[in-house]
């Protein structure tokens, strides 16, 4: 059985050797014809394909600029957060030490005043004691 599917094979293959054609002009105008008419809906289908992909690029294009204008805006509201969390506390700082500094002030002032304050109060402390000690004798 192989012997036979080799042999009708090889006689084949023998057979369609010789078989060898010369197209003429007409030939080779009648293929270019049938190329033509066939390919005419192919280029169609192309052109049509070209013009729906023209039309999702600028599809694209709108979201991708709408995209970028919502991460600008996302940005946006992110330095906006930063600032409003960030910029009361800088503030209250700022007051904490200018206000420190100030209560240091005053502290200094209100003992300077004490010092000031205390040598007549002593006096006068002083001079009722004795003024109460001469009474009582």
């Amino acid at each position: 059985m192989l012997k036979s599917i080799f042999c009708l094979s090889t006689f084949l293959c023998v057979v369609t050797l010789p078989a060898f054609a010369n197209l003429t002009e007409q030939d080779l105008t009648a293929i270019s014809v049938i190329v033509n008419k066939a390919t005419r809906p192919i280029q169609t289908d192309i052109a049509r394909i070209h013009g729906k992909l023209e039309s999702v690029d600028k599809q694209f294009e709108s979201v991708d600029k709408q995209i970028t204008h919502a991460t600008n805006v996302t940005y946006g509201l992110i330095a906006l957060i930063v600032v409003a969390v960030g910029v009361p506390p800088a503030i209250i700082a700022w007051r904490v030490r200018k206000d420190g500094a100030s209560n240091e002030q005053i502290a200094a002032l209100i003992k300077a005043q004490e010092k000031q304050t205390a040598a007549p109060t002593q006096e006068i402390k002083h001079s009722h004691r004795k003024l109460k000690h001469s009474q009582e004798k």
